[in-house]
């Protein structure tokens, strides 16, 4: 299977239905301040990063199994690991459906990640029935009603997790 899977997932359904996409960054989101110090206590120590952290991963969890979501990884975790390997990482972290990470946005150098975005949304027209960014950086917004951020302090919290659910959950 190629590293960019998403146009394999769409072409074995007949006929094409759109999918709510989560646009995802990893660090501020998935891991945070917070969760370096709870893994420090715990003696986990990492040299640059943190893998997701188990109470973000179960918003992440949640909004999955209340939306029936794909994921595409906007994080610069995509310039290191491949759609499979981040869903290796993801189920080892406790993801309960590590199919729904489908793709990652690519890199336009020079470009905010809200260009990236919308990179992907305009090269997959028709197939996107509504869309979220989680991201704890402003770079990531393309527009204001489909943003959800973070803080790095905490990562993604309950609150976080309930807007992206409302938004995914709202038809365009």
């Amino acid at each position: 299977m190629t590293d960019n899977i998403m146009s394999e997932i769409f072409a074995d359904e007949k006929p094409r239905v759109p999918h709510r996409i989560l646009f995802l960054d990893i660090d501020g989101v998935m891991n945070s301040r917070q969760s370096f110090r709870e893994n420090n206590k715990r003696g986990v120590h990492r040299n640059h990063c943190d893998l997701p952290f188990e109470t973000h991963m179960k918003e992440l969890n949640r909004i999955v199994e209340e939306t029936d979501c794909r994921i595409v990884i906007s994080s610069t975790w995509r310039h290191y690991y491949s759609t499979m390997a981040l869903r290796d990482i993801f189920y080892l972290c406790g993801m309960k459906r590590p199919e729904v990470i489908i793709d990652k946005t690519i890199d336009l150098v020079d470009k905010e990640r809200s260009h990236e975005i919308q990179d992907y949304l305009d090269k997959h027209k028709g197939l996107v029935l509504t869309y979220v960014s989680i991201d704890d950086g402003v770079d990531a917004c393309v527009q204001s009603n489909t943003f959800v951020k973070t803080d790095f302090e905490y990562g993604m919290t309950k609150k976080h997790a309930d807007r992206a659910i409302k938004i995914l959950n709202t038809a365009r």
